[in-house]
């Protein structure tokens, strides 16, 4: 053992230093303070697949409707243009349906006739020629332009009719023209009837142009109200 005094190594069964003299007393073992078992014993470490993290959860979108754009100046769009349907109370179309019907009258009434000493007494009509099949066509196509609110195809057949119609005054002119044969020649309602639906016709056109442009500019104005108000 061990002098604690003066550090000699002295036998194990002296009770005294041989160096120093001072008393040895054998270094008791330290016992254990807690059983083996209560000790703590470290613990192993986790293995590598519990010490990653766990994975984040999905997003969850969830669809949210887009607001609507608020209309703006920038961000107008124009109305399409409605188109105006047939309107039986306007007054054009009212002269221009009766121009058309007097038309289709006229090509069967009596034309012209001629009675004398001279002559045979006969009658003529617009239907012994062509003439009647042009103004009755020309009637029917201006009624059908009409009621399906094709105003171009009404100005265009109403002129044609009109052209028509004086072709067939100068052709009279012309024929009756000598005094001899115009002695004996007298026109007829159907000569007259056809040049008075004649005139109404035009004067319904007119009409009628003049309420279309007034329909127009109207339109015209409550679009510039509506971009006005949107901004």
């Amino acid at each position: 053992m061990i002098c604690m005094k003066c550090g000699t190594n002295c036998a194990d069964t002296a009770k005294f230093c041989l160096s120093c003299g001072a008393p040895l007393t054998p270094t008791p073992i330290p016992s254990p303070t807690q059983p083996y078992a209560q000790q703590q014993i470290p613990q192993a470490p986790q293995p590598f697949a519990q010490q990653i993290p766990p994975a984040p959860q999905p997003l969850q979108y969830q669809a949210q409707p887009m607001p609507l754009p608020t209309p703006s100046a920038s961000y107008y769009v124009t109305p399409p243009e409605k188109r105006s349907k047939f309107n039986i109370k306007d007054p054009g179309s009212i002269l221009i349906i009766l121009a058309c019907i007097c038309l289709c009258i006229a090509c069967f009434l009596p034309y012209a006739s001629a009675s004398g000493a001279r002559v045979v007494d006969t009658t003529v009509s617009l239907t012994d020629g062509r003439d009647c099949i042009y103004f009755i066509t020309g009637a029917i196509m201006i009624l059908i332009f009409l009621f399906t609110n094709v105003r171009l195809g009404v100005y265009i057949t109403s002129g044609i009719v009109g052209i028509l119609t004086m072709l067939e005054i100068f052709v009279v002119q012309v024929f009756f023209g000598d005094s001899m044969v115009k002695r004996h020649v007298t026109k007829e309602a159907g000569y007259y009837l056809l040049i008075i639906a004649t005139a109404v016709l035009i004067i319904g056109n007119v009409i009628l142009l003049v309420h279309h442009l007034k329909e127009s500019e109207k339109r015209k104005i409550e679009k510039r109200m509506q971009m006005y108000q949107q901004r």
